[in-house]
């Protein structure tokens, strides 16, 4: 049987004014692996690579710093 949590957690309020966005001057390319389409986003200040789903994706591409 599920166990009932409450929706948000008590340390919610460090972050509920937080809002995120990627960095300035990352680069975004679009790349096929394996037969699936990935996404991979290059941090050219520090030279860091992240590979991402479409989903991933979707999610980060939301982070534009307007909304929490």
């Amino acid at each position: 049987m599920a166990v009932e949590r409450p929706t948000f957690h008590e340390a919610w309020y460090r972050v509920a004014d937080l809002k995120p966005r990627l960095l300035t001057g990352v680069k975004i390319r679009r790349q096929y692996f394996r037969g699936g389409l990935w996404y991979v986003l290059e941090n050219p200040a520090n030279s860091e690579f992240a590979r991402m789903d479409e989903n991933a994706y979707r999610f980060a591409g939301s982070l534009d710093g307007r909304r929490t």
